[in-house]
């Protein structure tokens, strides 16, 4: 094989690679535990498991906790909540939005911003 081709075939390999990495994140996913900024314990935190069910979502900030959660497929975060109905956020690429409009969210990384009051 000519050393044209087979570095041709490496960078197909590689780009292949990353593809395949990038396709398996997914930046709609909020499973797990996210702790307040303001608390340094897991047990203050906000837990949304795998299948779809979550505690400690909005205990301070309403008579009603969140018991489900989803993420829509156009990234509009729906919470059923205990006996309030369902509260939907939509969501934005600036954490700066999500801050200043309780309507909205902001998902990136290990931080998550929402809030209701």
């Amino acid at each position: 094989m000519r050393v044209a081709t087979k570095k041709l075939l490496v960078m197909v390999g590689l780009l292949l690679i990353c593809i395949s990495f990038v396709g398996c994140g997914s930046s709609n996913d909020i499973t797990g535990t996210w702790i307040y900024v303001e608390s340094k314990s897991s047990d203050d935190g906000m837990h949304f498991y795998d299948d779809g069910t979550c505690v400690n979502v909005y205990k301070n900030h309403t008579s009603a906790d969140a018991t489900n959660w989803k993420i829509q497929e156009d990234g509009m975060l729906i919470l059923k909540m205990e006996w309030d109905g369902n509260a939907s956020f939509e969501r934005v690429d600036k954490k700066e939005e999500a801050l200043e409009n309780r309507k909205l969210y902001y998902l990136s990384g290990n931080t998550l911003i929402f809030s209701v009051c």
